[in-house]
């Protein structure tokens, strides 16, 4: 490809480059501010990949991305996948991604870290989430449209008030659904407080 520069080359067919064990392999620096540094197009790939990473370190990361101009106005973040197919005929991913061991505990899928390496925002391996949260009243994850539907399990809620605000013609309703002799309440409240009492 040429872009008018002199210094452009085309290779057509493979690239190897082997360097030492201390040094980069492949080093891109780009002076231009509205050109990519590396544009990979792959127009004719029907099971292939248009970038195949394999590594085996035990140590640093497949990709590497650092931003030292995170302060510069920007509707992009570090990473930003486009699929500009405006006509989906098939599942399609933005992010995937899948363990050979899949039973392993150390197999959690996301997690995101403050500057002092704390966990902040965790999907483990089995899709549980963990939101670190910032404190009591403040809110850590919010819904601005839909339900919450839980179709097994409990809510348990250990600290903080539980508040329902109904508008117009919502209801708050508890269906207890029963078979045979089964005792357990539908409604039950313990009240443990020293002063006061409860209020229905």
């Amino acid at each position: 490809t040429d872009n008018n520069a002199a210094s452009d080359f085309a290779i057509t067919g493979g690239l190897t480059v082997t360097s030492a064990a201390t040094q980069d392999s492949f080093t891109i620096t780009s002076s231009a501010d509205t050109e990519h540094a590396q544009q990979i197009t792959a127009n004719s790939l029907t099971s292939g990949h248009a970038l195949d990473i394999v590594t085996s370190a035990t140590t640093g990361a497949a990709i590497d991305i650092e931003d030292s101009t995170g302060d510069t106005a920007s509707a992009e973040g570090a990473l930003f996948i486009k699929n500009t197919d405006s006509t989906l005929t098939q599942q399609q991913y933005l992010i995937q991604g899948r363990y050979t061991d899949s039973d392993d505990a150390n197999g959690d899928f996301l997690l995101f870290e403050d500057n002092a390496g704390t966990d902040q925002f965790v999907i483990g391996q089995d899709g549980d989430i963990t939101i670190t949260g910032v404190a009591l009243g403040t809110d850590a994850l919010t819904l601005t449209a839909g339900d919450i539907l839980l179709t097994s399990g409990n809510f348990d809620m250990t600290s903080g008030d539980f508040n329902v605000t109904l508008t117009g013609t919502a209801d708050a309703a508890i269906t207890k659904t029963a078979t045979g002799t089964a005792a357990e309440e539908g409604l039950e409240i313990t009240f443990n407080a020293t002063t006061g009492q409860p209020e229905i």
